[in-house]
């Protein structure tokens, strides 16, 4: 079964992977880094790399409201909430494991020239 969400194809390695997911809603971009790869959300790219050095993750997304979440395995949820909280990050768990937090403040907390 195949699986459009949106607009945006993902990576055919990603498609093979997903399940049947082929598109999301959002412009995707394959990233790679220590022993995680997916096609992301372009919001979400530069961040994942950052996150990945002490998660896991199973899943992420981007919201239109400024929001945006990951969704950590189980034995990293701990450390995904700690990376947060290090940087003062507003964050909340949300339904099925997922961490929301605001995709802008973390954005800028990666790359401050995202402020001006």
């Amino acid at each position: 079964m195949t699986v459009r969400l949106g607009p945006f194809a993902l990576c055919p390695a990603c498609q093979a992977r997903n399940g049947g997911l082929t598109h999301a809603r959002h412009r995707q971009r394959h990233v790679a880094a220590r022993d995680q790869a997916a096609c992301v959300d372009a919001g979400l790219a530069s961040l994942l790399p950052e996150l990945w050095a002490i998660c896991r993750t199973v899943s992420s997304c981007r919201g239109d409201d400024g929001w945006a979440y990951v969704t950590p395995t189980p034995d990293t949820r701990e450390a995904a909430a700690a990376w947060f909280t290090a940087r003062r990050l507003r964050h909340y768990w949300g339904e099925r494991g997922r961490l929301y937090f605001e995709l802008r403040a973390a954005q800028q907390t990666l790359d401050p020239l995202l402020s001006s």
